[in-house]
Formats: C-alpha cells, structure tokens, sequence
C-alpha cells in the first residue's frame, strides 16, 4: 500500500525530534472493520428521528447521536438504545432542532440554533439555557468546545460560555457573522476565533471587537476541515493536509496521492484519521509512531457528515445516518 498519506514521517516534528527514525514501524495489512448494528425495532425508532447532525463517540462503551428532536445513547454492550426527548414538538422548526453535541465532565451539553441543554445523569435532569441574541432572526450554532470547567457555544451572534461553577451563560465579544458554510475552531489560550471560509483562513480576536477578521491564508482549492492540535493549525482540502503556525505559516505541507481525495479526518491526541473516497481509512497512532489501515465497507454515499475515531472505533454521519465500525487488531 504505497500509495498512503505518509503522515507520520512529514506532519508531527516535535515528536520524530526524540523519536529515532529506526524506531517508525508501519505495516501494509489491511485490518478489517466489522459494521456494529442495532436491532430492527430499536433502527426504526432512530430512523424517524434522523437525520442525525452531531455524534459524539463515548470512548468504546457507546455513541452519543442528536436526532431532530432527541438526543439517543447506543450503547455497544447489549447493542442498546437510550432516549433523551428534548424538543417536544412533534414537527420542530429549523430554529429548535439539535445541532451539536459535546461532553462536559460526566454531563451531556447539546444545542440547537437558539437553545442550549444541560444533561445531568444519576438522577436524570436537563436544564435549558437559551442565549440572549433574540434580535437574530436567524442564529446559527457553529459548535461546542470544551475546556476543562467551561465550555465555549460558537454562534452567529458570538461567542458565549459558562462554567461548572457560576451555571450561567455569558456572552464574550461578539465575532464577524459567520456565515453557513464556515467552520470555526476556538483557541481559548489565545482568545482567538478560527475560521475557515471558502479557500480562506480567517482569524479573529474574540476579546477585541473589530469588524473585519484578519486573512491568514488563501489557497487554491476550498478548505473542508480545522482543528487546533497543540501550537499547530491543521487545515485540509480535498487533495492536501496544511500544518500551520497560529500565525498562518505553512510549516508542512503534505499532498494526498494524485487520484485519491480526501473526504473526511479526525485530527485527536496521539491518533490522526482520514477517511478517502475510495473507502480506504489511514489511522496514524502519533505516540507509538505506527500507521494502520484499512478498507471500510459503507457503500454507495452521497453526503459524508462527521467521523470521530477513537482507538478501534469508527463513527460516521453517512447521509444523515451514524454508523458504527469496529476496526480488528493490537490497539
């Protein structure tokens, strides 16, 4: 398989500086994936629910799934499946659907356009939280991030945030609008906004109101992924993975091999994923310096929405549908 990402070798060089190169070991075998399932009755329930916007993956004990109106747990021990009805109405406007989700110390954080859900567990209570941008006809919710003891709700009108202690929401700066299509990622340390819009890479200060973010970046192709990894930006198109400073400077550059395109990555501590259009799936263990590969049988897809990846468990948005893969070998 020589026509792999070769990530390890180019993209992570604060770790090769203590790592001799003799010590990068990889292997060219095909692991095979095992498609997990639910039963038909509990696929039904999921199904008038769907489509699914956000999923978090809970280690290898289950994945978090928002529907329109609910929030469900599959659990993989038993194959189960646990609801958490949150909108009530039974056809919900795009304003109160469920858009993205995150876990918060033991507690679950879901959002829609203009509300956010605080889930507790042992007893089961939600709280709402509802941010005070009523003057928007149409806000947006971008994403949840969370550090430690606060989380951050990246929206159209702003950034708000709350921590464990206080419970209550407060807005920070407000940012440029974003607008759909934009992808943001928020550097707390720096107080800064990310923003990949098109074939740009926006930054902004959060902390200082401006009108007008700052172009770090403009290439060829459109971006279609962010994540801060440590100093590093990461960005990718479809044919290339950037690794970049916070100032936009490209330090390494690393092109998908001429026929392939890249779909969807997973950029997390001590393991990079990607997901190509030709199904086959490169995991990089950053750590211990080895690839894994393999193919994965999802079909016919027209939208690909969300992957995570977390030692030998894959999760997808695959038109509007979280499937489950299990990956065979030594994790």
């Amino acid at each position: 398989m020589k026509n792999h990402l070769l990530f390890l070798l180019t993209s992570i060089p604060s770790l090769l500086t203590s790592i001799p190169q003799a010590s990068v070991a990889s292997t060219d075998k095909l692991l095979a994936t095992i498609e997990l399932s639910l039963q038909a009755y509990q696929q039904q329930r999921l199904n008038m629910d769907l489509p699914a916007s956000s999923i978090s993956l809970d280690h290898q004990q289950g994945l978090w799934i928002t529907g329109q109106r609910s929030v469900w747990k599959w659990n993989f021990a038993g194959s189960k499946l646990f609801e958490i009805n949150l909108v009530n109405d039974e056809a919900p406007t795009p304003d109160q659907r469920l858009k993205k989700i995150a876990s918060w110390d033991g507690e679950l954080l879901v959002a829609s356009h203009r509300k956010i859900f605080k889930v507790s567990f042992d007893p089961l209570k939600v709280i709402e939280f509802r941010a005070s941008d009523e003057e928007a006809k149409t806000p947006q919710t971008f994403g949840l991030q969370v550090q430690a003891n606060r989380f951050f709700w990246l929206k159209s009108t702003g950034v708000w945030t709350m921590n464990k202690k206080e419970q209550i929401l407060t807005k920070l700066y407000a940012h440029p609008h974003l607008k759909i299509g934009d992808k943001p990622a928020i550097d707390i340390s720096q107080k800064k906004l990310w923003i990949i819009r098109k074939n740009k890479l926006l930054a902004y200060s959060y902390e200082q109101e401006k009108k007008k973010p700052e172009v770090l970046l403009e290439i060829k192709y459109p971006f279609t992924g962010i994540k801060i990894s440590g100093p590093d930006l990461i960005v990718h198109t479809r044919h290339t993975v950037l690794v970049l400073d916070k100032s936009g400077v490209i330090q390494k550059t690393i092109p998908v091999e001429a026929k392939r395109k890249l779909v969807l990555a997973d950029i997390h501590l001590g393991q990079h994923s990607y997901l190509f259009h030709d199904r086959f799936l490169e995991v990089h263990k950053t750590r211990e310096m080895r690839s894994l590969y393999s193919k994965v049988k999802i079909g016919r897809v027209k939208r690909a929405g969300q992957m995570i990846a977390r030692k030998n468990m894959l999760a997808l948005i695959l038109d509007g549908k979280p499937r489950v893969f299990q990956i065979e070998g030594q994790w």
